[in-house]
């Protein structure tokens, strides 16, 4: 059983509950065998709103037998109220992230740091999405006040590092056994080439076969490999197909990076600055690389953001993640991947203070929707109002902020000249009345009562830690003792008993050994002293150093009472043997182990400074901010960020106040968002041969881009030229009239795809893998039947007829059918199905018996008499390589013997 749920806060849909009221039952299913007789009786509908579907806060619900959930992509704006999750909060039991953009996390620190219990439940991601998700997110919160110095702030960024180191990474193509109530899922992420370390997810369960696509990109990118669905076999013909509906430009990639450069270029040349709106932990690895290579170095870049360099730091550690094109190109130049030296951070106030006089420039800001609190907002006014500027847009803004309504105006005049492409450079002027916030340092009595706050919210911090870990420690306890307890239950063998015991004692005499040795030889004097403090210098390490010290301990000459040993047991010099850690790839190899002796710990303590000097960069502390650390030939390396995450460092109170703007730039669109156009849309749905595809509402809208509707609307039109029904409209149309549902028949008629748009807070239950339905023969066709046998002792018959469905209950059964001879003359055809599956062993077994030479070599292929080799191409799809003759028909006859046809 398979329900998908798409979740948005309830405001936003109020227009859907009104349209759509079957579909709002809650026992509502989805069955392809019923038919719905009330669109017949519909009169004509009101017109479509492309906004009724359409939400940028959003988070995804996955239910395996109406018990198991998992929650995926929680989405957050960072203003939105989450009221509509409560519902759901206390059922989940797995989360799944996807992209490392806020759409698809931006919620969850919160959800943690506001529901507790969530922090018991297991979090998977990829290894780019934990490191660049976490900066995101801290630039979401600092912007909404939620962190930092702020006044009324709520969290603080360990809040958020808590959270992301919480999460399990995983590789692409790694495979995760779920355990406890998730017991037979399977979890697997796969690159979806939207952002580095985007996945799609796939999930198996018994018959299930789930992917989960939100997002992805088929086409080729400049830092990141493509999505490539149709090559990995594991994902072949799921059964259930769950994927996005927001759509990129059709245009080729190669042509949208040409007209970019062009357009910023030619911008520069005429001595005009351009402002780039992107998200930092996303595309922005795609378009700081492009121009890199083709912009002056005279040009200045600038960065706008909370988080500064970060990202660009981070992403350089994780090249094994990206395009090796990319990489290579590198490598050939001798560049460093992402070098940060080129971008230069700025404040607000340095913008103002600059103004035009410093020339053309290249400013991006994080964000793309100008909200209230984000540093884009300021940046906008200062340069789009003020400043020879030009507007470049890369990525669809959200609905219901700035930057929408000023990409609408862009489609608006553009499609109006009739020049609807990527590129069309236009003049923008509009006023606009916007909240501006402004910061205040907090002075007196407000600043003491804030920084009482902050003491007092650490010190519930942690002592709500200290509960956990206590807690933690006595469950761990309680289970050691219950397991403890299970093995004394279920010893048997008095022998092993022993084993175990003189294993104890053996280890406990060595203990004491290593005592009376260690205090023999402090008391000979200072030498002894030094020798056996530098032996025993790891005694106060950690665990792994444990087998270490063992080791040089033993080197020493000691003494061992074995008069004690039982008489069963062979007298022995006792022998600790190594304990290794075995994960999915091996044995865990201990580096320390491969250290030079003067690297074992001044390596640590480089070590933890950086991590010290990383932590203080990131929550903005003075040391962090004004520290110049110098490199091995004494340069100055970079700082990361001019904003403090420190929440006693320089506190303020935000207030807003309402200002009228007079906004005149440049402005234009170029899609590089990373998404697939409509045409890979459907050649991949169709390719991968899925029962069912889910089409997700869409997070932005573009009527040049196109949404859901479109892609129900082009699926309907390309099956109407399937079957060769230009023009004709009878009425009855063969899909309903809000393009909810659609079933796309396959070009041998036999089996087709459904396809169905998603909605709003509206459950889509799929029910099982395969419907079950009682089907009773008349005699008269029982007569006919004639059975055939295939492998694995099934039988098959063929049988033509009509099917209706009876007209009462008999025998207390459900969904009962008659099957009953037509009158109808039934046309035979010629192209039968094969049915069945032909295994190599047993067709080795048949050839044997007919006296042949029949031997496997390679990876299953079977040769057979050195003449012919069968093999294996993919599931269903069988091949005989060798030339026709004698043996070639007498291998394919007994591989036809082994079908049913029908």
């Amino acid at each position: 059983m398979f329900e998908f749920l798409s979740l948005a806060p309830q405001q936003e849909i109020e227009v859907i509950s009104d349209t759509s009221e079957a579909a709002s039952s809650p026992n509502d299913s989805y069955d392809p065998m019923m038919i719905d007789e009330s669109d017949e009786e519909e009169s004509q509908e009101e017109p479509r709103n492309p906004l009724e579907n359409v939400s940028s806060v959003q988070a995804r619900l996955i239910t395996f037998d109406h018990e198991t959930n998992i929650l995926a992509d929680p989405g957050w704006d960072g203003v939105t109220d989450l009221s509509y999750l409560e519902s759901v909060i206390p059922k989940i039991d797995l989360i799944l992230l996807s992209q490392t953009t806020v759409e698809y996390l931006g919620a969850l620190a919160y959800l943690l740091y506001k529901y507790p219990i969530l922090k018991k439940i297991k979090i998977y991601a990829t290894l780019p999405i934990v490191k660049l998700g976490r900066l995101s997110t801290i630039e979401l919160y600092r912007s909404v006040g939620l962190i930092g110095a702020v006044d009324g702030s709520l969290m603080e960024v360990d809040d958020i590092e808590s959270c992301f180191n919480s999460i399990i990474p995983l590789n692409y193509a790694q495979s995760i056994n779920l355990q406890g109530k998730l017991a037979g899922i399977t979890i697997t992420a796969y690159n979806s080439g939207h952002t580095l370390g985007g996945s799609v997810w796939l999930f198996n369960k018994e018959a299930e076969k789930v992917v989960y696509a939100p997002v992805w990109n088929h086409s080729k990118d400049l830092f990141l490999k493509p999505c490539r669905f149709l090559n990995q076999s594991t994902m072949n013909r799921p059964t259930t197909f769950v994927t996005g509906s927001d759509l990129g430009s059709s245009m080729s990639h190669r042509n949208r990076i040409d007209s970019f450069l062009q357009l910023v270029q030619l911008t520069l040349y005429n001595g005009t600055s351009i402002m780039m709106p992107t998200s930092i932990s996303g595309r922005f690895f795609e378009i700081l690389p492009i121009l890199d290579q083709k912009v002056p170095r005279e040009i200045p870049f600038y960065l706008v953001s909370y988080t500064g360099i970060q990202s660009l730091k981070s992403s350089s550690n994780m090249l094994e993640w990206m395009s090796p094109d990319i990489t290579k190109n590198w490598e050939t130049q001798s560049r460093t991947p992402f070098d940060s030296t080129r971008i230069q951070l700025i404040t607000i106030e340095d913008l103002i203070a600059r103004g035009s006089n410093t020339g053309p420039k290249i400013v991006f800001v994080e964000g793309l929707g100008f909200n209230e609190g984000s540093l884009a907002r300021p940046a906008f006014i200062e340069l789009c109002s003020r400043q020879n500027t030009a507007l470049f847009l890369t990525e669809r803004p959200s609905i219901g902020t700035v930057l929408y309504d000023v990409y609408k105006s862009w489609e608006d005049t553009v499609s109006k000249d009739g020049n609807m492409k990527d590129g069309s450079l236009i003049i923008f002027e509009k006023e606009f009345s916007m909240k501006v916030a402004k910061e205040v340092p907090l002075r007196g009595k407000e600043l003491n009562s804030y920084l009482k706050r902050v003491d007092d919210r650490r010190t519930k911090r942690k002592e709500m830690e200290f509960e956990e870990r206590k807690n933690d420690d006595l469950l761990d306890n309680d289970v050691i003792g219950d397991e403890g307890e299970d093995e004394e239950l279920e010893e048997e063998d008095e022998e092993e008993d022993d084993e175990e015991e003189e294993e104890e004692e053996e280890e406990e005499a060595l203990k004491t050994g290593v005592k009376k040795v260690t205090k023999a030889i402090e008391e000979i004097g200072p030498n002894g002293t030094l020798t056996i403090s530098g032996a025993l210098s790891k005694s106060h390490s950690s665990d792994e150093d444990a087998r270490t010290t063992a080791k040089d301990l033993l080197q020493m000459p000691m003494d061992f009472d074995i008069r004690t040993v039982k008489a069963n047991k062979n007298r022995m010099f006792p022998f600790i043997a190594d304990k290794f850690s075995i994960d999915d790839y091996g044995i865990e190899i201990n580096h320390d182990d491969f250290k030079r002796d003067e690297e074992r710990f001044s390596l640590k303590r480089d070590f933890e400074e950086s991590v010290e000097d990383a932590g203080d960069d990131l929550r903005g502390t003075a040391a962090g901010r004004k520290r110049r650390r110098t490199g091995q030939f004494g340069e100055t390396e970079q700082v990361s960020t001019l904003y403090s995450m420190d929440p006693k460092q320089n506190p303020v109170s935000r207030t807003s106040s309402t200002k009228k703007v007079a906004i005149r730039c440049g402005l234009t669109f170029i899609d590089l968002s990373g998404l697939a156009d409509l045409r890979s849309w459907k050649f991949n749905a169709n390719g991968l041969k899925p029962r069912k595809v889910i089409v997700l509402p869409n997070t932005t809208f573009s009527g040049y881009l196109g949404d859901a509707y479109d892609i129900m609307e082009s699926l309907v039109k390309q099956q109407r030229n399937k079957l060769g029904l230009h023009g004709i409209h009878s009425g009855k149309e063969p899909y309903d009239n809000k393009l909810n549902t659609f079933h796309s028949q396959s070009s041998s008629g036999v089996l087709g795809i459904d396809f169905i748009r998603g909605k709003l807070n509206e459950t889509i239950d799929l029910g099982s893998v395969i419907s079950s339905y009682f089907l009773h023969l008349a005699d008269s066709l029982d007569k006919e039947l004639q059975w055939q046998v295939i492998t694995g002792g099934y039988s098959l018959s063929h049988i033509s007829g009509e099917v209706s469905k009876a007209s009462e209950m008999e025998n207390g059964k459900k969904n009962l059918f008659r099957l009953v001879p037509s009158d109808k003359n039934i046309k035979a055809t010629n192209n039968k199905i094969s049915i069945g599956d032909v295994k190599l062993n047993e067709l080795r077994k048949r050839l044997r018996d007919m006296n042949h030479v029949v031997e496997f070599k390679g990876d299953g292929t079977l040769v057979v008499d050195s003449q012919l080799a069968v093999r294996k191409i993919t599931d269903g799809n069988l091949m005989i390589d060798g030339g026709t003759g004698a043996l070639f028909y007498e291998v394919r006859e007994q591989i036809q013997s082994m079908l049913a046809y029908v």
